[in-house]
């Protein structure tokens, strides 16, 4: 039997025969979601690192019982939604809604939309499994399995010589995309894209509500409704701005308080605002564990922990920081600028009155030279930021 054995072993290294490919657990009724992550170049081994974060899912069919429950999610919030009514003297720009659409969701499409994932199915049986990845013509076994959430992480390490190859990625040099294994009767295909980043150069880590997007964070009300019933506004100014950044060679990283269920609403805001692709930090979130008081919740330590990641992986990058309105950001962003001094090029905070608030953030940002930070109103104050080399002038 031992004999066989070895000759069968002998045999399949003559042939070249692998080991068998484990067979993909993504079942019919299951959904697969990719997040746009940041791969690094590692030159030791002429590899991109590319890190992996998806999310396997059900998503429950329309039912009656279904739009009960979306129906009742201001009541589950706890916030009475017809109080979010816009205001004409409020200063923040906002898309006008009847009262009447505000107190019955039922009449927004938005609000389904924007609420599917929140009834989602990612109970205990979506987790303990183990996803594989096709990248071009190599396949990639994810090493750590799915949670209970139904998230999963992994990396992919991917031959930069072999990937200069491939003719997709030849023309479009900072995005590779992959798709999960599926099994061989299941036609679907799902997506994902990571960006490759460099060792050097200048990246950009900004928040995304209230600093690129309007929110109102300080009125709950108004800000699930901006969230959930409202369609996504710009700030003004602020994709123009990025743009620009972008054409310069500048890789960009979006941060919120938002949960992973909003993702989609917020990647579409990304894209038709015309602002740059890359990477998304969001806040995992799961109804099982919390209560939808918390959906919000600001979790600085995770923001500070994603931050701090950023400027030690690309340790040979320099980084623009933008943020909301109050103290938190600034002070986050301060304590980051005390200990990596020689990674920031400038810190920018949007307060809805800029002059006003100087005075405020003085103490704030105490001990940091001020051409390195500014406080500003919208992106129409930020016109002599246009040029990154104008931005960094202060440290090149």
């Amino acid at each position: 039997m031992k004999c066989t054995v070895l000759l069968l072993s002998f045999c399949l290294l003559l042939t070249g025969c692998a080991t068998p490919q484990r067979i993909s657990p993504i079942q019919r009724d299951e959904k697969v979601l990719f997040f746009p992550t940041s791969g690094y170049l590692d030159q030791e081994n002429d590899e991109w690192v590319v890190p992996i974060h998806g999310w396997i899912y059900q998503q429950q069919e329309e039912s009656i019982r279904q739009q009960a429950v979306v129906d009742q999610l201001p009541a589950v919030l706890g916030v009475d939604m017809s109080e979010a009514s816009p205001s004409p003297t409020d200063q923040r720009p906002r898309c006008s809604l009847g009262k009447s659409l505000l107190s019955n969701p039922a009449r927004s499409p938005l609000y389904h939309q924007r609420g599917q994932l929140f009834l989602a199915r990612n109970e205990g049986e979506r987790s303990g499994k183990l996803i594989d990845l096709l990248q071009g013509p190599n396949r990639y076994p994810l090493q750590e399995p799915s949670q209970p959430n139904g998230h999963f992480r992994g990396t992919m390490r991917l031959d930069r010589a072999e990937l200069n190859k491939q003719p997709k990625f030849a023309s479009n040099t900072k995005w590779v995309s992959y798709q999960a294994v599926m099994p061989g009767s299941d036609s679907r295909h799902f997506y994902g894209e990571s960006q490759l980043i460099g060792p050097e150069g200048v990246s950009v880590i900004s928040e995304i509500d209230d600093t690129i997007k309007v929110a109102n964070i300080p009125d709950k009300s108004d800000l699930l409704a901006n969230t959930f019933l409202r369609p996504s506004r710009a700030v003004p100014g602020m994709a123009k701005l990025f743009k620009q950044w972008a054409e310069q060679g500048a890789a960009f990283h979006y941060l919120s308080d938002s949960p992973w269920q909003l993702y989609p609403a917020l990647e579409g805001f990304i894209s038709h605002s015309d602002f740059p692709q890359g990477s998304l930090h969001l806040k995992t979130f799961r109804a099982a564990d919390q209560t939808f008081f918390d959906l919000y919740t600001s979790r600085q330590s995770d923001k500070k922990a994603t931050i701090e990641r950023l400027f030690k992986t690309w340790s040979g990058r320099r980084f623009i920081l933008l943020g909301n309105a109050g103290e938190v950001d600034a002070k986050l962003f301060a304590s980051v600028a005390r200990n990596y001094p020689d990674q920031i090029v400038h810190i920018f905070i949007r307060d809805y009155q800029p002059n006003a608030a100087q005075e405020r953030y003085q103490a704030v940002f105490q001990g940091i030279p001020d051409h390195l930070w500014t406080i500003f109103k919208d992106g129409n104050d930020l016109k002599e930021f246009n040029s990154l080399r104008d931005a960094s002038q202060s440290v090149t």
